[in-house]
């Protein structure tokens, strides 16, 4: 997994509207992103209960911090595409991480998003203590290595796959140790890996890493470095605060080459900066791809590219149009009125300014016209020129045998049952299910689908919860909640809308106690179906009696 801070962008946004905004995004992120969900939510260090009172109190305890500017941290807890926290994992993770930090007492608002292609945990942390009122001042490297420290210990603790390039990791003895070979090599920054990620193209940091750090640690002059560097389709160009090596079209900071590219390491090993001559001609560098032998990269990067062009091509000439007909129909409309108001209006003042209403009002619904057909055809460019696929997803599409892990669909989300109280498992003899002892918790797996070689898991009980795999069966979601009745009388579930209406439906059916208040809607709204049911039923069986009967009343 990995840690991401991120910085507030937005330097005057006041203090109020900031927790706002960022407390509203935590909870229901479908108001900035239709395809993000919270599936999970909850605070810590608070004295009242109510979202709104929460983020009221929180916004009290910052504006107690009158010399800091911005005393809310925002961070991100990020596990990788196959691997999906349970809520009480999310909080052991945050507590690890609030404790790492130092802010185990302070308050945050964390939430659990789903539906992307990481499940991730948004954090937003006051820095003000809410006793003693002094605020923490975390250093851009004591955030990086807490982060590290805690990315170890999450792993460590839950069973996560380490990360790759990760800095620690723990130990038998339980202390840290430090993955040196990792720490040496240098990687592009997270941004730029996304983004080779999802194209598959080697990333302008990347080339300066592979390729103009070797050449600027060999080089002996300055012309030598601009000719070698010209060489490979690179320049090294001096700026205010530094220098920067020119990649194609796309700037990136010296330092991203190494140490030693520095501008000023390389004027205390090759002198002063000469600029690069007027005969040096660099050569054109073609996109490389990420890694060799990348399946139909040349295909896929040729369509992109050409899809890309062609966009832009009808987005321009869906402005130029936009544009015109916004400049025709304000010089149609100043002609009107030009028009309308010529001459004297000596004594007509009341009729001059009805006139004036109404040809406001009449223009104004032009005008309101034109933006609502100008909404409706940008939406509709944008339904015919869809962003371009990620290489991965290209890659399922064409040639899924061959896809990289990381690009093949997700399986279906587990949800939960939470239980009223922590119990120890134990091994149950349910019909048609296999009980597997793990240690810790108790595997189900459906016998019947072991019978045709599926071997799939159904739900897996733990002392505090019930992991549900196989939720869309309707025979081991009743199985599974039977068990959470038997076990804790009352509980309440965790997940999506559907898996909450199939929830709702066999508590109706078997007269489950679920404690969710939202739930209380659905079950309702199930018993009034099923009693319709049973009614059209009722009135259909009555009506063959009678036909079957006649004669006789019933």
């Amino acid at each position: 997994m990995i840690v991401k801070y991120i910085i507030n962008s937005v330097k005057n946004r006041s203090k109020l509207e900031r927790i706002l905004r960022l407390a509203s995004y935590i909870w229901r992120p479908k108001n900035v992103n239709g395809q993000e969900k919270c599936v999970y939510a909850k605070t810590q260090g608070f004295f009242t209960r109510k979202r709104r009172s929460q983020m009221i109190e929180m916004q009290v305890l910052a504006l107690e911090a009158t010399r800091c500017k911005d005393p809310i941290a925002h961070f991100v807890l990020c596990w990788p595409s196959r691997e999906q926290p349970s809520p009480k994992q999310v909080d052991e993770a945050v507590a690890i991480f609030m404790r790492t930090l130092g802010l185990d007492e302070h308050q945050v608002i964390y939430g659990l998003h789903a539906d992307t292609d990481n499940d991730h945990v948004h954090l937003a942390i006051n820095l003000v203590h809410p006793v003693l009122n002094n605020v923490a001042h975390l250093s851009l490297a004591s955030i990086r290595e807490a982060a590290h420290h805690a990315i170890a210990k999450i792993e460590h603790g839950q069973g996560w796959q380490r990360e790759e390039n990760g800095r620690y990791f723990i130990e038998e003895n339980g202390e840290f140790g430090l993955a040196s070979e990792a720490c040496s090599t240098r990687q592009p920054s997270q941004r730029a890996r996304t983004l080779e990620w999802r194209t598959g193209v080697k990333s302008a940091q990347r080339i300066a890493i592979e390729y103009a750090g070797p050449i600027i640690n060999k080089a002996t002059s300055w012309m030598q470095l601009h000719g070698d560097l010209a060489a490979e389709g690179m320049q090294y160009l001096t700026r205010k605060k530094g220098a920067i090596i020119r990649v194609g079209n796309v700037h990136v900071k010296a330092s991203w080459a190494g140490q030693e590219a520095g501008f000023l390491r390389l004027q205390d090993r090759l002198g002063t900066y000469e600029p690069i001559p007027a005969g040096c001609k660099v050569q054109p560098r073609s996109p490389e791809p990420l890694a060799p032998n990348l399946p139909g990269w040349d295909v896929y990067y040729l369509n992109r590219t050409s899809a890309a062009i062609e966009k832009k091509k009808a987005q321009e000439q869906l402005q130029e149009k936009q544009k015109n007909e916004k400049t025709a129909l304000h010089a149609q409309q100043e002609a009107e009125r030009s028009l309308v108001f010529k001459g004297s209006w000596v004594g007509l003042g009341l009729v001059l300014n009805v006139l004036r209403k109404m040809v406001g009002i009449e223009h104004h619904a032009a005008r309101q016209h034109l933006t609502d057909l100008h909404k409706a055809e940008r939406e509709q460019f944008q339904r015919d020129y869809p962003p371009s696929l990620d290489y991965g997803q290209w890659v399922v599409q064409h040639n899924p045998a061959v896809a990289p892990k990381a690009s093949q669909p997700r399986p279906d989300r587990h949800q939960f049952v939470l239980g009223t109280s922590s119990l120890p498992v134990s091994v149950r003899a349910i019909p048609s299910f296999t009980a597997v002892n793990d240690g810790t918790q108790i595997r189900y797996d459906n016998a019947e689908a072991e019978a045709t070689g599926a071997g799939r898991t159904a739900f897996v009980e733990r002392p505090e919860e019930l992991v549900i795999h196989d939720w869309k069966n309707k025979h081991c979601l009743l199985a599974a909640l039977s068990l959470a009745k038997e076990k804790w009388g009352s509980f309440s579930v965790i997940g999506s809308s559907a898996y909450k209406t199939l929830c709702a439906e066999l508590a109706v059916r078997h007269d489950f106690t679920i404690t969710n208040p939202e739930m209380q809607k659905l079950i309702n709204k199930a018993r009034e179906a099923m009693l319709q049911k049973r009614k059209v039923k009722f009135q259909g069986m009555a009506a063959a009696s009678k036909e079957s009967l006649p004669g006789f009343k019933v």
